[in-house]
């Protein structure tokens, strides 16, 4: 850590006092790619600082980008950005392509400061990544890449070229990363052609070209770019318009043509026979007749760019005369093009793909009812439509209702729309639906008992997510059960358990998702569809929203709480906890720990103790989701203003004290494991694992250290006497977590848990300044080796700490183990030269004089 990140950018800074002996230095880390796992944050710094080197070591640098280009770095094994307070990871992969990344941003000043060097350094960087990237993927059979050279004379010795299909990827208009630094230095090149004192600098960045490069990319950039300053690039490029790799291959086909269009009148007429000469001699290199043919037409389309009266050999004059006569003159274009078009997918282009006649008079009769419906469902699909709105698209529903019932020679897809359509409209009158007329709800639930009998949904087969298609049975069963919250009837009952039990899982989610609407009208008939679905529910999907609206009905009676525990255990018994769970959505961890903590339910108890308890290092994603759910919900100043909010408190942080000690052991097991056994699995099992106790201290610093001003909510203010009160019940927490974090080869305590701890510490200090400072002397101390008192962040924690306690309670920790405690604090920092931790060793020294 110390090599990559101080020790480079250090020598890279001071580079110019000593170039010789600085690159001696610096050189060794181009050495590093040719390791095993070499460390790639050296690479990191140098390519951060190059800019530092190249006025003074210009070939070093092109060292640098030659090194970092060529290697290619393919692992995905994890790495650690930081190990300080804003840790983060990364992959080896994504860790080198940041090398090349900044190499690429420096490019354009690195160009500026050392032209030629630049120039040089992009050449050979980008032969490598070209060659890798577009011809070595794609080799010939019995074909080696050296066969692939071709020779050429150009500023008076060879040049090289190899066809690399620049012509097809250069095309896209999107290119990759490194071909930035291409863009830029023709950009540059076009640039000095515009300034009669730039072009010596011209002439030597083509000598660059003429020794280094080797792919066909850079001769046809070249070209195209030349053709918008024909007068200076003219003489200059003359020799490329003769070369014969040029001339027949496809990468430069185009831009050759483009520049012999704009740079013809300016050649010579000993220049242009020389061109059409060469022209012409394509036919000769000609093997068969296909090949034959292709050099004809490639050879007519290069003529043909050079204007008629400006030809000077006779072949070429009668070639032209007979293109001309049998209209074959082109236009010079690029052999491959790419273009992107978009446009909205209506309901007629979506029907047109699917065989429907939209112009079929039974579907348009049918189709004539999609604006207004579509209108209603958009203006109130989150909202609680208006009567006024209510009133009007009742109207236009059964005209539709209608129309589909009495439609049968419609296409089968546009009768499905509508019926999606009206359930819809329907289910967003739900809401609404205890003030419809009598006959305006007897409508509607016609409408909806008829959907929720519609064809099976589309695109079900392989749903593992809370999306689905949209279609009529999935409108009815949101709407019926709107309809049951208000006006249940044994029919609407009915139809919900038969799409409570549908054979579509997306159905039987939507129908579990708002299921709780009956519980108020027919609290048996709800749990009696509850408990036949959770015999058989085996989806994950479906299980999570029957979770859902059981949290809604949990707390409205007393034999509920039995009532959901039956529920749950159904569930687990043919579809056992899944070892992780994504997201934030977790209804099952708010109902077991509500269980266990609120209620002291045995089956939640037991559940936690053979699952959690019995195995955390596999269940430990759900048991740091369950030590959330537990702080949030009962170990919280603001539950503490009631016995029962106290008593339910003093069970959690009972319950918190038991998964602290089993984590504890559990993480220095995995600790002992990961020194022998490296394994990103290992390592993945020591995380979790201890996500558990950052779980706690995060929760903590949340309920009562959180700065207001960072909120996006307001934070209710505590006052001083509950705060205290709420350090007193928490303190064996925090103690516990530190005693392990301070055990000698095994504890553990990283730098984002301790910046956290810090800063939930400084809050607790007016309650008990001694202790507390002891406290943070323990967590500074036991996060030290993971890079807490390396980190700038961290000097800011401890240092508006101990000004807190050197302003406030200077008389507390005079002497003894607090001024002990105070002063190993700081030194934690002085040691390493943090000036801030030593401004404050020098104010102790007059504080305490």
């Amino acid at each position: 850590r110390f090599g990559g990140r101080w020790a480079v950018p250090l020598v890279a800074k001071t580079y110019h006092t000593n170039p010789e002996k600085s690159r001696m230095l610096l050189e060794k880390i181009l050495g590093l790619p040719q390791e095993d796992n070499f460390p790639i944050t050296f690479l990191s710094w140098l390519t951060e600082h190059v800019d530092k080197i190249w006025k003074h070591d210009p070939e070093f640098v092109t060292s640098i980008y030659c090194t970092v280009f060529h290697h290619n770095e393919s692992s995905d094994a994890k790495t650690s950005l930081s190990s300080g307070v804003l840790a983060m990871t990364s992959t080896r992969r994504q860790d080198y392509s940041m090398c090349r990344y900044r190499l690429i941003k420096h490019f354009p000043g690195f160009l500026q400061a050392v032209p030629l060097s630049a120039a040089q350094s992009v050449i050979r960087s980008l032969n490598v990544f070209i060659v890798g990237e577009h011809i070595a993927r794609y080799p010939k059979e019995g074909v080696k890449l050296e066969d692939m050279i071709e020779i050429f004379n150009f500023h008076g010795k060879p040049a090289y070229f190899i066809e690399d299909g620049s012509y097809i990827w250069d095309a896209r208009n999107s290119s990759d990363e490194p071909i930035e630094m291409a863009d830029t230095l023709f950009k540059f090149i076009s640039e000095l052609a515009d300034s009669e004192k730039s072009l010596p600098l011209l002439d030597s960045l083509f000598d660059v070209f003429r020794d280094e490069v080797i792919v066909a990319f850079f001769w046809k950039r070249l070209l195209g770019i030349a053709s918008q300053s024909p007068k200076t690039f003219a003489p200059r490029l003359f020799e490329l318009c003769i070369a014969k790799p040029i001339l027949r291959g496809n990468d430069t086909r185009y831009e050759l043509g483009q520049f012999l269009e704009a740079t013809a009148s300016e050649f010579s007429s000993d220049q242009l026979r020389r061109i059409e000469e060469s022209i012409l001699a394509l036919q000769e290199e000609a093997t068969d007749k296909d090949s034959q043919n292709a050099l004809t037409y490639r050879r007519n389309r290069l003529l043909e760019r050079i204007p008629e009266n400006l030809l000077v050999t006779d072949e070429a004059k009668q070639i032209r005369k007979k293109m001309v006569r049998e209209n074959d003159i082109q236009e010079n274009r690029p052999l491959v093009s790419f273009s992107t078009q978009t446009e909205d997918v209506t309901e007629e282009k979506w029907f047109q793909t699917q065989g429907v006649d939209i112009n079929k008079s039974e579907n348009q009769g049918l189709q004539r009812f999609s604006a207004p419906l579509n209108k209603f469902s958009s203006d109130w699909m989150n909202d609680v439509p208006t009567m006024e709105a209510a009133k009007l698209v009742l109207t236009q529903l059964q005209k539709a209702y209608t129309a589909v019932k009495s439609n049968t020679e419609a296409d089968k897809e546009v009768m499905n729309s509508l019926w999606h359509k009206l359930a819809a409209c329907v289910a967003i009158l739900g809401r609404i639906a205890n003030d419809l007329e009598s006959r305006e709800f007897a409508f509607c639930r016609q409408v909806l008992l008829e959907g929720a009998k519609h064809e099976k949904p589309k695109y079900d087969d392989q749903f593992d997510s809370a999306g689905y298609s949209p279609c009529a049975r999935h409108e009815a069963a949101s709407g019926l059960l709107r309809f049951a919250f208000y006006q249940p009837d044994i029919e609407i009952l009915d139809a919900i358990e038969t799409l409570a039990n549908d054979a579509v899982s997306s159905v039987r989610m939507v129908t579990a998702r708002e299921l709780f609407q009956v519980y108020d009208k027919a609290p048996e008939r709800f749990w009696d569809i509850v408990n036949n679905r959770a015999k058989q529910e085996k989806s994950h999907v479906v299980q999570e929203y029957l979770y859902l609206t059981l949290t809604q009905v949990i707390t409205k009676a007393e034999e509920n709480e039995d009532k959901t525990a039956q529920v749950m255990a159904k569930l687990l018994q043919h579809t056992p906890l899944p070892p992780e769970k994504s997201g934030s959505f977790d209804p099952f961890s708010y109902l077991l720990m509500g269980l266990a903590i609120g209620y002291q339910n045995s089956w939640a108890i037991g559940t936690i103790k053979n699952t959690f308890f019995k195995d955390p290092i596999r269940f430990a994603n759900l048991l740091t989701r369950a030590v959330n759910e537990v702080m949030e919900r009962y170990v919280n100043p603001k539950y503490f203003g009631t016995d029962a909010g106290r008593e339910r408190a003093k069970r959690a942080i009972d319950w918190l004290d038991q998964v602290i000690d089993l984590v504890s052991d559990k993480i220095k097991e995995l600790y002992r494991i990961v020194k022998e056994d490296e394994t990103e699995e290992n390592v993945k099992k020591l995380h979790d694992m201890y996500n558990v106790i950052d779980e706690v201290i995060t929760r903590l610093y949340f309920a009562v250290a959180y700065k207001r001003d960072q909120a996006e909510e307001p934070v209710e203010e505590i006052s001083h006497e509950l705060r205290c009160d709420y350090y007193d019940k928490v303190e064996p927490l925090m103690k516990q977590i530190i005693d392990f974090a301070q055990t000698p080869g095994h504890g553990v305590m990283f730098a984002p848990t301790a910046h956290y701890f810090m800063q939930l510490l400084r809050s607790f200090l007016g309650c008990n300044p001694k202790e507390v400072l002891h406290l943070a002397a323990g967590v500074v101390k036991s996060s030290e080796q993971f890079g807490y008192t390396l980190d700038s962040i961290a000097v800011r924690d401890v240092v508006e700490f101990v000004e807190i306690v050197l302003a406030d309670y200077r008389h507390e920790v005079r002497d003894g183990e607090a001024l002990e405690d105070l002063l190993n604090l700081l030194d934690l920092f002085a040691k390493i030269g943090w000036s801030d931790a030593l401004k404050l060793v020098w104010r102790l020294d007059e504080v305490f004089r």
